[in-house]
């Protein structure tokens, strides 16, 4: 019989969540971190960002599928862009 009573181990993100790292997280843009990304997105398209943290390139990234759909998964969120 299983033991449902484990605590599920606890991921170790390096990058960590203080205020600072998110601030900088949320300097990044699609323009100048996924700019490799951008020629192969079209309008309509989805797209599933894993691991987005502030969601500041996801903004860029929705922008380019437009009026697509953009799913964002977080550890600490999880959000979507129509």
């Amino acid at each position: 019989m299983a033991d449902n009573n484990k605590q599920p181990s606890k991921p170790n993100y390096t990058m960590g969540y203080s205020e600072a790292k998110e601030q900088r997280l949320s300097l990044r843009t699609a323009a100048n971190n996924a700019a490799y990304l951008l020629p192969h997105l079209t309008p309509g398209m989805r797209l599933l960002d894993i691991g987005c943290g502030p969601g500041s390139i996801s903004v860029g990234l929705a922008a380019a599928v437009a009026p697509g759909f953009m799913e964002l998964i977080w550890r600490r969120c999880s959000s979507s862009l129509p």
